[in-house]
C-alpha cells in the first residue's frame, strides 16, 4: 500500500516501521506508530511510506465494518414511547371502531331513531377517538429531533438515544475534533539559553517542510503565522523510528521525539509538557540539544 492510500481491511504490518492514520476510528490526529507484527485497523492510512501488510480479515468483517453494524442496529431501535404507542393503538384502535359501529346502529335499530342522525353521530366519534394523530406524532416528532440535531454537527444514533437524552444528568466529550478542531499546533517552545524562540522554530521549520506528518505540518505553520524566514533545508532526510534531519546553513539539525536523545536540562519542561498530555519533540544542532517544541495542542472550536 503507498503513501496516502487506505488499509481496506485489517492487516498485519509485514514491512520494518511505518506510521498511519486511524483517524478515520479514533479521531486523533496524531499517527500511531507500528513495527513489524503489529495490527492496522482498516480505514488507517499509511503517512510516509511504502508498507506491505497481511490482510487478517474477511470482507464485510473488519474492525470498521464491526462499528457500521453496530451504528446499523442502533439505528434500528425504536424509542421505548414508539413501541408504547404501536402497543397501545393495537388495542384502542379496534375499541373505537366498534363503539362508532355500535352508536351508529344501536338507537336506530333498538329504538327506530334517524338512520341518518346517528350515522352521522357515529362518524363524528370515529374521527374523533381515531388514534391518527397519536400514532404519526410520536415518530414525526422524533424525526424533527433527529433533524434539528443534524443540522447542528450532532448526530444522534435513532430514537431510542434522543429519548434517552432527556435524563442524562452528565455527559462526556471526546476531545480532538469535537471539542477542538483536530489540527495539531504549536503550544510550547522552549529554547536552550542563548537561542531564540524565533530561531529555534525557524530552523525546526526548515527541517520540516514539505514533511506530511501532522506535528511537522503544525511546526511549519506556526512559523509561517509568526511570519518568520525559513532558511533552506539540503539533504533532508526521514529516520526510521527516529525523526527527521537535515542540513540548515552548514549545520545538521535533527527533530526526534523526547527520549531518543539524552536532554537533561530540560528535563523539567519535558516532565510538565508530557504529564499534561503533550507530545514533545527537541531540535538538535550538531548533536547538541537547542529547545523542545510541543506541537500537539489542539484549538477550541
Amino acid at each position: 500500500m503507498a503513501a496516502g492510500g487506505r488499509l481496506p481491511a485489517d492487516g498485519r504490518l509485514v514491512s520494518g516501521f511505518a506510521s498511519f492514520d486511524e483517524s478515520a476510528l479514533t479521531g486523533e490526529s496524531i499517527p500511531v506508530e507500528r513495527s513489524t507484527g503489529e495490527k492496522v485497523p482498516a480505514g488507517a492510512t499509511s503517512v510516509d511510506r511504502l508498507v506491505t501488510l497481511e490482510v487478517l480479515s474477511e470482507p464485510g468483517a473488519s474492525a470498521i465494518d464491526r462499528i457500521l453494524k453496530l451504528i446499523e442496529e442502533a439505528e434500528e431501535r425504536r424509542a421505548p414511547i414508539e413501541r408504547f404507542i404501536d402497543r397501545f393503538s393495537r388495542i384502542y384502535t379496534p375499541v373505537i371502531m366498534a363503539v362508532a359501529l355500535l352508536v351508529t346502529l344501536v338507537p336506530p335499530l333498538l329504538f327506530a331513531a334517524s338512520w341518518q342522525e346517528w350515522i352521522y353521530k357515529g362518524l363524528t366519534l370515529l374521527l374523533i377517538g381515531c388514534p391518527c394523530a397519536l400514532v404519526i406524532s410520536t415518530p414525526a416528532a422524533i424525526t424533527s429531533g433527529l433533524a434539528a440535531a443534524a443540522r447542528r454537527g450532532a448526530l444522534i444514533k435513532g430514537g431510542a438515544a434522543l429519548e434517552q437524552l432527556g435524563r442524562v444528568t452528565q455527559v462526556a466529550f471526546d476531545k480532538t475534533g469535537t471539542l477542538t478542531v483536530g489540527k495539531p499546533r504549536v503550544t510550547a517552545i522552549h529554547p536552550a539559553s542563548g537561542i531564540g524562540e524565533a530561531e529555534l522554530l525557524a530552523l525546526a521549520a526548515a527541517v520540516e517542510q514539505g514533511a506530511t506528518h501532522p506535528l511537522a505540518q503544525a511546526i511549519v505553520r506556526e512559523a509561517q503565522t509568526r511570519e518568520l524566514t525559513i532558511p533552506p533545508a539540503l539533504e533532508q532526510r526521514a529516520l526510521v523510528g527516529s525523526g527527521i534531519e537535515a542540513q540548515v546553513n552548514g549545520e545538521r539539525i535533527l527533530i526526534c521525539a523526547a527520549g531518543k536523545r539524552p536532554a537533561e536540562a530540560f528535563a523539567g519542561q519535558i516532565s510538565e509538557l508530557e504529564s499534561a498530555g503533550q507530545t514533545v519533540v527537541l531540535v538538535l544542532r550538531n548533536d547538541d540539544v537547542i529547545g523542545v517544541l510541543a506541537p500537539t495542542g489542539y484549538a477550541a472550536r
